[in-house]
């Protein structure tokens, strides 16, 4: 399975204090289990609100992004996806003023690979994409990889767990720490440190 053709990030900036707002299809904490159902969030900061919608599809799925304050965003950005939203979030990573948008998914299988959909606001005048790079093409970080990740925001960093090779009564996790960068053409999430416990 090519999980890493459903590592997408987009950016989306507005004012914010490097908060988090984090919702998944309840309008609860994110859960990180793949979701069964149709994924509904509404998600503000600093006046920019975003709706984001997805029928859940296991296959063929779609995710519609509303937002109100962005000046060149008015028409729904709709986008296909590999996996299945099991949350989304709204932060400022790097403390810009503007915040950023992460939405979560897994692919529909027992595998259930992580995929990340992120978006940035260019002074609220338009959104343009995050860069994260293929988890893949780091030996050293998707060692031991077999999916069912968990992502969340934390302060002004982007986390990422998930189990390393079969589950067992020791199990063994890799957690990664992204900050968003300024990339030659955009915004990129670097990793920034990995552990394992």
């Amino acid at each position: 399975m090519g999980y890493k053709f459903c590592l997408i990030l987009l950016a989306v900036s507005m004012p914010l204090l490097g908060l988090a707002q984090s919702a998944n299809s309840s309008g609860l904490p994110t859960s990180f289990s793949v979701a069964q159902k149709p994924f509904s969030a509404h998600l503000s900061l600093n006046k920019v609100e975003f709706d984001i919608y997805s029928p859940n599809r296991p296959s063929n799925n779609v995710v519609t992004i509303t937002s109100q304050g962005i000046e060149g965003n008015r028409s729904p950005l709709s986008v296909p996806v590999v996996g299945q939203l099991t949350g989304a979030e709204v932060a400022d990573l790097n403390i810009d003023g503007y915040p950023e948008i992460y939405i979560y998914l897994n692919t529909a299988n027992s595998n259930a690979y992580g995929c990340l959909l992120a978006y940035a606001s260019n002074m609220n005048k338009s959104i343009t994409p995050i860069y994260i790079p293929s988890l893949i093409d780091d030996p050293k970080l998707s060692s031991g990889y077999k999916g069912h990740d968990e992502f969340s925001v934390v302060e002004s960093k982007l986390m990422r767990r998930f189990p390393l090779g079969m589950k067992n009564s020791a199990q063994q996790y890799r957690q990664i720490q992204y900050r968003l960068d300024a990339g030659e053409a955009g915004w990129v999430l670097r990793p920034e440190q990995s552990v394992k416990f």
